[in-house]
């Protein structure tokens, strides 16, 4: 595995981190018992060199994860020794969601003047003070956005922008909603899982009419800033938003000292991929994921 890929992969890992994690002979497991069977908050990241050989290291990962009443899942990347991927591909394990992680600097990207914040008590951040969540600084978003040099332009920031340097209540119940988390369990899991960062965040939505039309969360270590749960109302699509939450996000990240950013977006999602690239990402490298069931129906 090349430095680079193994850099962004510890971000991603702390970025959103499992709530069990175990390490065995170079491999990192991650468990979130209730999170459902997502792949990121429960799978083996294979990231470090190994003295086992492959066949005794999955059959143990293997029975790790069936004793949790889990799918066996292994994150395989382009730097990852293309054994392992092919010794998986023996045993059954069928590959899941390729993804790309794509990277930018942050001063190729840049807001046009006259972007704005309605700061209004309608958009939940009618002061902008540290004790209502928001950082200090938030309380001239448009500004900060108008400053920053080089690069792609976002021509406005839309009235019902809320940003914020900690991820609240309100933020959470919209990002469940938009994504259509309805599982009590999963939910708290979730909850958990936010609870744990421990590194730089700024979570954002655009709130319209009341209703939250997108949302997203920057997690940043090291300078860099990654965004994550990125999702627009299903009737708000091809409107904007995203590109919009995306780039406030950004701008939030980079106020706060991040000089570059990163996301991971799944190759199929072509409209994604096409937007993160207009916005000035480039793909790094690939990853996907091998799943082998749990159970009986694994034999």
């Amino acid at each position: 595995m090349t430095d680079e890929i193994l850099f962004y992969e510890e971000l991603s890992l702390n970025a959103l981190p499992a709530l069990q994690t175990q390490f065995y002979d170079g491999w990192v497991l991650r468990y979130t018992s209730g999170y459902g069977y997502t792949n990121r908050a429960n799978s083996v990241n294979i990231l470090y060199p190994s003295r086992l050989g492959i066949c005794e290291k999955v059959a143990e990962c293997e029975r790790r994860y069936f004793a949790q009443g889990l799918p066996a899942i292994f994150k395989i990347t382009d730097g990852a020794d293309a054994a392992i991927d092919g010794y998986l591909d023996s045993r059954g394990y069928a590959v899941a969601a390729p993804t790309y992680l794509m990277a930018a600097d942050m001063a190729a990207i840049q807001t046009g003047p006259g972007g704005r914040v309605r700061q209004t008590a309608a958009d939940g951040c009618a002061r902008q003070t540290a004790a209502d969540g928001c950082a200090q600084h938030n309380a001239s978003v448009g500004s900060v956005l108008k400053r920053s040099p080089g690069g792609r332009v976002l021509k406005s920031v839309p009235n019902g922008l809320v940003l914020k340097s900690e991820i609240d209540g309100e933020w959470m119940d919209a990002y469940f909603r938009l994504s259509n988390y309805t599982d009590a369990n999963k939910i708290t899991a979730a909850r958990q899982v936010y609870a744990n960062i421990r590194a730089g965040v700024h979570c954002g939505r655009i709130a319209i009419d009341g209703e939250t039309a997108a949302c997203g969360l920057c997690v940043s270590e090291r300078g860099v800033a990654g965004l994550y749960n990125i999702v627009v109302d299903e009737k708000r699509r091809g409107m904007g938003y995203g590109k919009s939450i995306c780039l406030s996000l950004m701008y939030a990240a980079r106020q706060a000292g991040a000089g570059a950013t990163y996301l991971q977006v799944v190759k199929d999602n072509r409209v994604a991929v096409e937007l993160y690239k207009k916005l000035g990402y480039n793909s790094v490298y690939s990853y996907w994921y091998r799943v082998k069931p749990r159970g009986p129906e694994a034999q």
